[in-house]
């Protein structure tokens, strides 16, 4: 084989492992990202029901429900400090990375929403849609990790979880209202 050609065929592998590599990456997030929006659309639902019930249904519920949150929030956290800001290779996608920070500015007003639940300042409308806003937001960056994957197969893969979290997430609304 011709010294160029070999050179060609090794480039074209250590792509081909590079985009392998991003792929694992981004389906990772994607499971953190679902596992996280799963345990927000739990809280929303919960927080509704202590909220409609002047603080008095779901009390223990709701504090257990936020320790579920606060662990898959923690978990996401620092996945996305080491994939994206400890890595070696920096990631590509100026339009991820924006995602992922609007919702993580979202998660930043996590504590002083769930004060607000817990004092009854919100009402379960103002509540359900301040949650639905941060999902929104995950939600996003999903379908931005499912533009960013290198193969046709598992790009239709990653567009039909993100329309299943999203039914999923339309259906916790109409069920929150």
């Amino acid at each position: 084989m011709n010294y160029s050609t070999a050179q060609f065929l090794l480039a074209a592998k250590q792509a081909e492992i590079k985009a392998l590599q991003q792929l694992s990456t981004n389906c990772l997030l994607v499971t953190s990202i679902s596992e996280l929006v799963h345990q927000l659309q739990r809280e929303r639902g919960i927080s509704n029901i202590f909220l409609a019930s002047d603080c008095e249904v779901f009390v223990v519920q709701r504090q257990q429900q936020l320790l579920q949150s606060t662990k898959a929030e923690q978990q996401l956290r620092t996945q996305l400090n080491q994939q994206y800001l400890q890595a070696t290779e920096p990631c590509n996608s100026s339009r991820l990375l924006s995602a992922v920070c609007l919702a993580l500015q979202g998660m930043d007003h996590l504590a002083e929403l769930r004060e607000q639940v817990g004092k009854q300042k919100f009402t379960p409308l103002q509540s359900t849609e301040a949650y639905s806003r941060l999902i929104t937001a995950w939600l996003a960056v999903v379908l931005e990790s499912a533009d960013l994957a290198c193969d046709a197969g598992i790009t239709r893969f990653l567009v039909a979880l993100f329309n299943l979290l999203q039914t999923k997430e339309y259906a916790g609304q109409e069920r929150a209202w």
